[in-house]
């Protein structure tokens, strides 16, 4: 998608969140809704954010404004351990790769603006694909 048209559809919206459009605006927003349908499908998309926004509960609003709390200082044992895991964790997939494995599984599924879907991968697990999602297995 055109990051282009994305920022167009922002600077409509929030223009029209400021108040109302003189009447050269509306006829401006009108002809650049019109031009194509990615425009339409942009703004229907903040729109929804919008909407979405305003079924938060206002005390979990609030909480997502604070600033967030400072984490304390690892020590350098801490990093270490952390290192040595990963060296770890890399040598056994080094070793763990060289086994015969199964033909892997590759997928795409994607949903629409308010589309939602549940899909059954070959393991058996499910996967919830929410509005406007794309996930490749």
């Amino acid at each position: 998608m055109d990051n282009r048209v994305r920022d167009e559809a922002a600077q409509w919206f929030a223009r029209l969140q400021d108040g109302e459009l003189s009447p050269e605006q509306t006829r401006r927003f009108e002809a650049w809704r019109a031009e194509h349908p990615s425009h339409q499908y942009e703004f229907d998309v903040l729109q929804g954010l919008w909407r979405a926004a305003d079924l938060l509960p206002r005390t979990r609003c609030q909480v997502l404004r604070q600033a967030p709390a400072e984490r304390p200082r690892r020590s350098a044992a801490w990093r270490y351990a952390v290192a040595a895991s990963v060296v770890a964790g890399a040598l056994g997939l080094g070793l763990f790769s060289r086994l015969d494995h199964p033909k892997t599984f590759h997928a795409q599924f994607s949903t629409r603006l308010g589309e939602h879907r549940q899909v059954t991968l070959p393991d058996g697990s499910l996967m919830d694909l929410n509005s406007r999602s794309v996930v490749t297995v």
